[in-house]
């Protein structure tokens, strides 16, 4: 039990290092609209759920929702270790008792920490409106939904992307991308292959590259290790890492698991389910017309941001079309989270060719996507079309892209369109 004294001066110090913060650091509008958010808030009490790795962003995000005329806690205060929560009827009378009985909004951050917090959340949300913000998927989870009565909202939230890069480095550009001058464009490449390198970490800016570790060490410490008590940590570590350094291949974690020395595979299963429990990886399914299958074959690994690649990762000398295949990725996450909840997203193989993505909204497939750093090889131009073709037949995929380094055109084969685009072009696009 921590008392009132020490509650208020911690709550004190929380708002005023958040203000400082939000002070110090412009905020960059994100590619999903605060309007999602303040509708919810519009006609009274609600609660907004946002997930997402740590450190992209969601305090700050959260803070423009409410203009910054709220209050914030934040359980994960080294200060508060300890806390239950039959406590935090103790931080909300603090919270009062500092500012007042007429507070009306919240924002409760790696709420998560405490066990049992679900209760508090669902009853303060009947008259206040909150904003829950935290690190792990599964925040939103069957405890809260069964209690939940009022208006709500959830959505995750990723590091920058490439568009939200080259606001954070003040470059608007016209929707007209075609008619970008020559000038316009070396720069937008010259910012594209500094985010190659930096990422969309928002603090990566501020403190330089090698923050990326910080990150990616705080997620496999405190958010994993801590959070699920892993009896072997120094094997865990080895796992991640392998994962993160496999980025855009498939994985096989029966045989990772025992290259490790792991010998239950329901236990790689675990691990691997942590690391996308708390954003660090995802791992992408086969398509298949039966779901079973879907299950139980291998899943293609992605990292969550370009920067952690080359700030973790132990492949050096990996292919820039890998990091390639690892942005477009991500992008179609945000697409999909920010615009589209409804799109599911794929790899395909076939008879000796694969897709790299196949996007399926409710019953058809809108697009076929492959990324070729450079299609200008005979037998690898030949290579990415058959397999585009293959899925046309198979899936009647719509839409037909090749994302490359450089190339742009509109090929014709076989009475199909195919387009070829840039990849800083198609994330802009």
């Amino acid at each position: 039990m921590i008392n009132a004294a020490s509650l208020k001066k911690i709550i004190a110090d929380q708002q005023d290092e958040l203000r400082e913060v939000s002070r110090l650091v412009s905020f960059v509008p994100r590619d999903i609209s605060t309007k999602k958010v303040t509708d919810i808030f519009s006609k009274g009490p609600g609660l907004v759920v946002i997930q997402g790795v740590r450190r992209c962003g969601k305090s700050t995000f959260a803070f423009n929702c409410f203009d910054g005329k709220f209050v914030y806690l934040n359980f994960d205060d080294e200060r508060l270790l300890g806390l239950t929560a039959e406590d935090l009827n103790g931080m909300l009378s603090a919270s009062y008792e500092l500012y007042g009985p007429d507070i009306e909004c919240f924002v409760l951050d790696e709420i998560q920490n405490i066990a049992g917090w679900e209760l508090f959340v669902s009853r303060l949300q009947k008259t206040k409106k909150l904003i829950v913000t935290g690190s792990n998927a599964n925040l939103l989870s069957k405890e809260l939904a069964t209690h939940l009565t009022g208006r709500h909202y959830s959505f995750t939230l990723y590091p920058f992307s490439f568009r939200e890069f080259l606001r954070l480095k003040k470059v608007e550009l016209s929707r007209n991308l075609d008619g970008l001058s020559t000038k316009n464009i070396s720069i937008v490449r010259a910012l594209f292959s500094a985010y190659l390198k930096e990422g969309g970490f928002p603090d990566v800016q501020k403190y330089g590259r090698l923050f990326s570790q910080s990150i990616y060490s705080d997620v496999v410490n405190k958010d994993i290790l801590q959070r699920y008590h892993l009896r072997a940590p120094a094997t865990f570590r080895k796992f991640a890492h392998y994962v993160i350094s496999n980025y855009a291949h498939e994985i096989n974690l029966t045989k990772t698991g025992k290259h490790l020395g792991i010998k239950d595979p329901h236990t790689t299963n675990k691990y691997f389910g942590y690391l996308e429990e708390t954003y660090l990886a995802f791992g992408l399914r086969r398509y298949f017309h039966k779901l079973k299958a879907q299950l139980v074959t291998n899943k293609k690994s992605y990292a969550i941001d370009p920067g952690l690649l080359g700030a973790v990762a132990f492949t050096p000398t990996a292919s820039l079309a890998s990091v390639y295949e690892n942005i477009v990725f991500l992008e179609l996450l945000r697409r999909r989270d920010y615009v589209s909840s409804v799109d599911e997203i794929y790899f395909w193989q076939g008879d000796r060719c694969e897709v790299d993505f196949v996007i399926r909204n409710q019953k058809s497939f809108e697009s076929a996507i492959q990324v070729c750093f450079d299609p200008s090889q005979p037998q690898t131009l030949e290579r990415e079309v058959k397999a585009l073709l293959s899925v046309k037949r198979e899936l009647k995929a719509k839409k037909l892209t090749i994302i490359t380094d450089s190339e742009e055109r509109i090929l014709s084969e076989s009475g199909v369109k195919i387009s070829f685009i840039p990849l800083w072009k198609w994330l802009l696009s």
